[in-house]
């Protein structure tokens, strides 16, 4: 008797086993599908002053000269008075100018420095921390950051040169303080923005319902897995990083390959830290690792 419980124990335990060892194998495959570094910035190993041309980050196209810089300890100025201090460590960027619209732009090229020479199709998260200096008082502050698809001119085995042009830009996923101050703008709230859309206020973006302040904000961007079409949900957070501000699809297909950072674009400038482009876990693969979770609860069960 004590034998087959025994032997019936060591089965069970082989089940369970061999149920783990396969949803996480599927995890690990699902995971090994696409190339993919994990960006990671807070501009600690950052040189002070000019960041475009430090590697990684490029002159966005159609701009030269500086275009963002990075500080250390806090920053004062006369735009500045009272200081800023970096979100985390000891370094942040800024735009090259305080208080002038400068239309600062700089970018990284994501499909060279996250995907292994691949376009991002989708399952990443962007995330970022940005110092609002005028809260709701006015919208002299039109900075934003935004995911971007170009069609072509995007090098998959080094960042692009800097400045020049390339007009084959499709779409422009944006959060932050918009820099279209048409009619329906608000500027006591935050922005997001998705090219193409009919909605909003114009030209895809959108009042956020969550009003400025004076500050640091956390916000992101949740680009899903490819749908049926190619296109993605794109789900936008700031501050609540459970309850997105808005979701919507992308409309354009084929993912994103340039982080694009704005800067300076109205008359005082935003500052900017700790960037990360990180990846989302396959959804068959969490399924997968689901479903073995649940045959070991059961067998676990059934041993009882």
């Amino acid at each position: 008797m004590r034998s087959s419980r025994s032997s019936g124990r060591r089965g069970s335990m082989r089940n369970i086993f061999a149920m783990v060892t396969v949803a996480l194998l599927v995890l690990l495959a699902a995971s090994q599908t696409m190339a993919f570094t994990p960006f990671i910035d807070g501009f600690e190993s950052r040189n002070n002053g000019k960041l475009d041309g430090q590697p990684g980050w490029f002159c966005f196209y159609g701009c030269s000269g500086t275009n963002a810089v990075v500080t250390s300890g806090k920053y004062t100025s006369t735009t500045f008075p009272n200081g800023v201090n970096p979100h985390s460590g000891n370094k942040m960027i800024k735009g090259y100018v305080d208080g002038a619209a400068d239309y600062d732009q700089i970018g990284v090229d994501l499909t060279y420095r996250v995907g292994g020479g691949t376009q991002l199709a989708g399952n990443f998260i962007a995330d970022w921390w940005f110092y609002d200096p005028v809260g709701a008082a006015n919208a002299n502050c039109k900075d934003y950051v935004a995911l971007d698809l170009y069609t072509s001119g995007v090098p998959t085995d080094s960042d692009p040169p800097g400045g020049g042009t390339n007009s084959s830009l499709v779409q422009r996923a944006s959060l932050g303080m918009s820099s279209n101050t048409s009619t329906g703008f608000d500027y006591h709230k935050y922005q997001a923005r998705v090219v193409n859309d009919t909605g909003g206020y114009a030209q895809g973006w959108y009042n956020l319902n969550i009003t400025r302040s004076v500050g640091w904000h956390e916000a992101r961007i949740v680009v899903s897995a490819p749908l049926a079409d190619g296109s993605n949900t794109l789900s936008y957070y700031i501050d609540n990083m459970t309850t997105p501000l808005l979701v919507k699809n992308s409309i354009t297909k084929g993912g994103f390959n340039i982080l694009e950072l704005n800067l300076s674009s109205g008359t005082i400038t935003t500052f900017y830290d700790d960037f990360s482009i990180t990846e989302l876990p396959e959804p068959s693969a969490l399924l997968a690792l689901g479903t073995g979770l649940v045959g070991l609860l059961g067998l676990t069960r059934r041993r009882r």
